[in-house]
């Protein structure tokens, strides 16, 4: 019968391999030395322990990483001297004093770097006004890329560690993380979250430490796979404290219950719930869009409907933003998300773009009939509405009689008609959408505010609102969302202040979800 002690010099020896910083095991090498960890236990922690901090101070001592330091210390300090540059020019500005981030950079051992003392808009002209040379910023760049598509061999060692003694190897991950509180390595804290995403129950400390990392602006804005590992990890731990308390209304909260009972949080599953999530919420916008000051014999029926509006929209926004982090790292993620929050979203979406394609069509024709009865030739109109597109005025023109110039029949007017109006729709949506978001926004805040709602329910019913606060939440989001789409469509916006309105606009969605899963993992370690 093997012992422990048995197993324990094969572990050594394997452990001690990785000493030359190699991290390409092959698969049935990782297998066997995941296995010794089960096979040892607690028995070889210590001595694990003690190889771990020789691999870390190897690890951050290897010459990739010494000079990888070395160019991020350089490309950070042009960034201050353009900072400083561009202060005395008057293009940037620092954030006045009481209104500076109090809470210092974690990610200090590899961003020395003090961008958080301007404004979002500020740091996003700095980067594009800085006239940092090529070759430093390629080199940064694969720098950081490396960090993100390169292994290390820490990973497995804190996994053996986890394996061993998953107590032992918490306890001394939080002494660790005091230990070095303001210098950790962005690179070693992937690690750590590698390991911790495959734990069910972990210590309300070290999730705290993980909502610290998510909250850091300078790991997100420069080691954006770090925080994407904290949002994973923090997301599951949430959604498993939202499925002991949650009251399920409808089958789409149902079957985020049977995701999260049988563990499948992947990212595919996920997103797949989230776009189902984001229908049915767009759905309920549109309901609320439909509802209008009722007759006097219509109160029953308009008390009932919003009631049970309200509550399947308060039932959907808790998970929806728990799992808004799947969204926001899409490249459009956070437009997909502000034009959910406002109805804009699948069928709703595409039923207001055929509404905007049938306007298009009469517009057209009406100008065609307006020709008509100037006696002026449509090869003009169509001219126009063609936008400089050459292949597609020459194939609009085909359907004209080549000697008069005009439509021979009411067929061919009515096919070129519709072929301009997707021309037409596609100059003319970005104000009727601004019109449209605008006219939404309006009947939201009209529908969501407490004295509407407080004429229509009962007073317990309002109570039950007004407790939750809710509807504060909701409100606030939804106007951000417009705030957003706003500034990001005005034609006066500069590239700029179009980033930075993304940027802001996601950093006020990541907020309220930080806030709401700090609530939810402090009733459920309570």
């Amino acid at each position: 019968m093997h012992t422990s002690e048995s197993h324990l010099p094969e572990l050594q020896t394997r452990l001690r391999k990785l000493e030359n910083l190699n991290p390409e095991l092959s698969a049935p090498d990782r297998d066997r030395l995941l296995e010794l960890a089960t096979l040892v236990g607690e028995e070889g922690f210590d001595w694990t322990a003690g190889q771990f901090r020789k691999l870390l101070r190897l690890y951050c001592g290897s010459p990739t990483k010494r000079y990888g330091q070395e160019t991020l210390q350089e490309y950070f300090s042009e960034l201050d001297r353009h900072a400083r540059l561009l202060t005395e020019a008057g293009e940037i500005a620092p954030l006045p004093a009481p209104q500076q981030p109090q809470t210092r950079s974690l990610s200090a051992a590899l961003v020395p770097y003090s961008g958080l003392q301007y404004s979002i808009l500020d740091r996003c002209r700095l980067l594009n006004r800085s006239q940092i040379s090529q070759p430093l910023t390629r080199a940064v760049d694969a720098f950081r890329r490396r960090l993100e598509v390169v292994d290390t061999v820490l990973e497995v060692t804190f996994r053996v560690m986890w394996l061993e003694a998953p107590g032992r190897a918490e306890k001394w991950l939080l002494d660790y993380l005091q230990e070095n509180d303001g210098a950790l390595d962005p690179d070693v804290i992937r690690e750590f979250l590698l390991v911790l995403s495959d734990s069910r129950t972990l210590r309300r400390e070290t999730l705290a430490w993980v909502e610290t990392w998510c909250a850091d602006s300078s790991l997100l804005e420069y080691w954006p796979l770090v925080v994407c590992y904290g949002d994973k990890l923090l997301c599951h731990q949430a959604l498993r404290s939202w499925n002991k308390q949650a009251s399920i209304r409808n089958s789409v909260l149902a079957y985020l219950r049977f995701l999260v009972e049988r563990e499948q949080l992947d990212d595919t599953h996920l997103l797949k719930w989230l776009s189902m999530a984001l229908q049915s919420l767009g759905e309920c916008v549109q309901r609320f869009v439909a509802l209008e000051w009722s007759e006097q014999e219509e109160e029953a029926w308009l008390q009932h409907t919003l009631h049970a509006e309200l509550n399947r929209i308060s039932a959907l926004y808790c998970p929806v933003l728990l799992v808004a982090d799947q969204l926001l790292r899409l490249p459009d993620g956070a437009q997909q998300l502000a034009m959910a929050l406002l109805g804009l979203v699948g069928k709703g979406l595409q039923d207001w773009e055929d509404k905007v394609l049938r306007l298009s069509e009469k517009i057209v024709h009406r100008t065609f009939l307006y020709d008509l009865k100037e006696r002026r030739k449509p090869l003009e109109t169509i001219r126009r509405l063609t936008f400089g597109d050459q292949v597609a005025f020459n194939l609009a023109c085909s359907e004209l009689d080549l000697v008069s110039g005009s439509f021979d029949s009411l067929a061919q007017r009515d096919k070129v008609t519709a072929f301009l109006a997707t021309f037409y729709a596609s100059y003319r949506r970005g104000p009727l959408l601004a019109a449209e978001v605008a006219r939404r926004y309006r009947y939201l805040m009209r529908i969501l505010h407490e004295d509407y709602i407080g004429n229509i329910l009962a007073p317990d019913q309002m109570q039950t609102f007004l407790s939750s606060g809710i509807l504060r939440e909701i409100s606030g989001i939804i106007s951000a969302a417009r705030h957003f789409l706003d500034r990001r469509r005005a034609l006066q916006s500069s590239l700029e202040e179009m980033v930075a309105s993304e940027l802001e606009f996601v950093q006020h969605v990541r907020q309220r979800r930080l806030a709401l899963i700090r609530n939810l993992l402090d009733s459920n370690h309570s």
